[in-house]
């Protein structure tokens, strides 16, 4: 494990959950990039492991695509199959259904249906 105790004021613990105009989160670009120790640092830091990319069309993330809306970093990290970070998120809590929605005119894949679509694990 990779537990250190960081204390961050909390204009920096928004920034750490901020989205770039990709609508992707630090700890979203961690898993993407395969650095589970940078994501696990993020984790100690703060971030909250249940970020979502925000809906298409969202004000200040033009570069976000339909397809991703919802998806929260153990969705990436189910579509890049790395099972140690999936592993490490869902030690943190990130959620197993990651932002689905039912509500909306589109369908969000959850982390699982990724999982299950691609035959990573």
């Amino acid at each position: 494990m990779c537990y250190m105790a960081v204390m961050l004021p909390v204009d920096c613990l928004q920034k750490l959950n901020s989205v770039n105009e990709r609508g992707l989160s630090p700890l979203m670009l961690a898993v993407l990039l395969h650095d589970e120790a940078c994501a696990c640092s993020l984790l100690d830091a703060g971030a909250d492991p249940d970020v979502e990319t925000p809906p298409y069309g969202t004000v200040g993330c033009p570069f976000v695509h339909a397809e991703t809306q919802h998806w929260t970093a153990l969705t990436y990290a189910a579509l890049q199959g790395t099972c140690n970070i999936a592993r490490l998120l869902l030690e943190r809590g990130a959620h197993v259904e990651g932002g689905a929605r039912l509500s909306e005119d589109r369908c969000t894949q959850t982390p699982l249906q990724v999982c299950f679509h691609l035959k990573v694990f």
